[in-house]
């Protein structure tokens, strides 16, 4: 944005803002940690945690295989957190394509210049060395030599999860062995994954995508 934008939209989001500020000085404040972790998913909100003063934001760019993310928005998932049967939202081939060109794209201008501050990481890069992957995200935000909760090459021990949204698979405890999942491979419809590489087009590519 030209600098006068930025001030009249920052402006119209003062209020937002200064919430944000509140609750994450309270977790500091109530945690000790030195680093938050928020898996938010949307770029925007990001951007508006830039602008915060009080935030040094580091960002982890995590992708996978467009045809694999419209699969996994087509299941149905039931959310075990809620008190009645309730499932997480479905989305069609279409709109999960269409949100994969944004989600990516935006991420990426918004953050490739700063790559002191931002990773770009794919799944299935993730899935071929997890600890070594871990490790690329703690150098990013300057977390030295720790010990991780890794069993083996493929195995992570997993504590309780106190994040309150998100897919149903982060109550997993105990030990989680991390491999990739092609189910999309084998039980997406073929037109399904068509509509997919035709709305994702050669930007797949870009990623490394093989779409067609």
């Amino acid at each position: 944005l030209l600098p006068r934008s930025r001030e009249r939209v920052l402006s119209g989001l003062g209020a937002y803002r200064e919430h944000l500020s509140t609750m994450y000085r309270a977790i500091q404040t109530t945690t000790g940690c030195d680093v938050i972790v928020d898996s938010s998913k949307v770029p925007l909100y990001g951007r508006i945690l830039q602008t915060l003063p009080e935030v040094e934001l580091s960002v982890v760019h995590l992708m996978r295989d467009p045809r694999a993310v419209a699969y996994s928005w087509l299941r149905k998932k039931s959310l075990p957190d809620w008190g009645h049967q309730q499932y997480m939202p479905t989305y069609g081939p279409i709109q999960s394509a269409l949100s994969w060109d944004l989600c990516n794209v935006a991420s990426e201008l918004f953050w490739r210049r700063r790559p002191d501050k931002y990773l770009l990481l794919r799944y299935e890069d993730f899935i071929a060395d997890p600890r070594g992957s871990v490790r690329t995200v703690l150098d990013l935000v300057d977390i030295g030599p720790v010990e991780l909760p890794f069993t083996d090459a493929h195995t992570v021990q997993m504590g309780p999860s106190h994040s309150v949204s998100g897919n149903p698979s982060r109550f997993r405890t105990g030990p989680v062995e991390l491999r990739v999942d092609e189910r999309w491979k084998r039980k997406m419809p073929g037109a399904a994954r068509s509509l997919v590489s035709t709305f994702v087009g050669p930007l797949g590519k870009r990623y490394g995508y093989d779409l067609w």
